[in-house]
């Protein structure tokens, strides 16, 4: 009966956008999120181009994607959120619309089949990562655990947050950011290693970490040691065996998995107990190579910067 007044107080087939947009409001306070995103539907023609009009739109669409558990859908509908916040004219109004998109990103991220690459890849990107030091340090936990987690970027990632972690360490800390300056900044592997556990009670109270509990503790460990191998040319595997309170022959065949995946050029020697890891001392053209590849594209960003200010002028 409710639902059927709800219905008798909608204004069927109208043109006029601000009735379409009280309608939208109005299904999505009821709960009715598929019938709502019918109606924003109308509102995201291909010729509403007014952002005004598109960007509160946008965000009841990924409102209801949310709440309709729609991740996928969700995704998409950030990178339209984003291409609209490009287009507000302030950098103030710029600022807050990217703080909120990066709280939203947490309820559709850790959903998401491919979330922590996907966070890491946002909350890192040139144009978000201020944000985390201006408006919201609070989220670098987030970025820190989807880092940690993530198989494909862990290590630029981890290294890219260190810095960042870093610089706003006054401003703000937490059991995950710790865990991660100890780590890439100060090499206290001992220490890590119980920051570790530190982190436990924090994860299982967090509304979007609960569920990662054991993968981030052994993602964790892996971290660690991965770092411990790059920095350090002989590894005693009994002294690993005994830090992690494993069996010698487990800890070993933990490290041998470790190295593999790690891509680290090794030597196992069974005999001994030893791991030798092999350097290779990199071309000096090579490093150069390697830390300006990425200026082209920071540069070909801040033009395009430039002249969007331009034309706003």
């Amino acid at each position: 009966e409710a639902y059927e007044q709800l219905r008798r107080d909608l204004v069927e087939d109208t043109e006029d956008i601000a009735t379409q947009q009280k309608n939208a409001k109005y299904l999505y306070e009821c709960g009715q999120y598929s019938e709502s995103l019918e109606w924003i539907a109308k509102i995201l023609t291909p010729e509403q181009e007014d952002p005004a009009v598109r960007l509160p739109a946008l965000w009841g669409k990924l409102s209801c994607f949310i709440m309709l558990d729609m991740w996928d859908e969700g995704h998409e509908c950030i990178g339209h959120l984003k291409e609209c916040i490009e287009k507000i004219p302030t950098p103030q109004g710029q600022l807050q619309q990217r703080t909120w998109l990066l709280h939203c990103a947490l309820f559709v991220y850790f959903h998401h089949t491919n979330g922590r690459t996907l966070i890491v890849d946002l909350f890192l990107h040139p144009l978000y990562s201020p944000v985390l030091q201006i408006t919201a340090p609070h989220l670098l936990r987030y970025a820190v655990a989807a880092a940690i987690c993530s198989t494909r970027r862990r290590r630029s990632a981890t290294r890219d947050l260190s810095r960042t972690i870093g610089l706003e360490s006054e401003a703000y800390t937490d059991a995950l950011t710790t865990l991660l300056s100890t780590l890439a900044n100060s090499f206290l592997f001992h220490e890590a290693l119980a920051q570790l556990d530190v982190c436990r009670p924090v994860l299982e109270s967090d509304f979007f970490l609960h569920d990662l509990v054991s993968e981030f503790a052994e993602c964790g460990k892996q971290l660690i040691f991965e770092v411990y191998c790059r920095i350090h040319q002989t590894i005693d595997i009994q002294a690993i065996a005994t830090q992690l309170g494993m069996e010698i022959d487990a800890a070993e065949l933990w490290l041998v998995n470790l190295v593999r995946n790690a891509r680290l050029d090794a030597t196992i020697d069974s005999e001994s107990r030893k791991i030798h890891i092999n350097r290779h001392i990199p071309n000096i053209y090579r490093q150069v190579v390697e830390r300006t590849k990425g200026l082209s594209f920071r540069s070909a960003l801040l033009s395009s910067n430039i002249e969007k200010m331009r034309e706003r002028k």
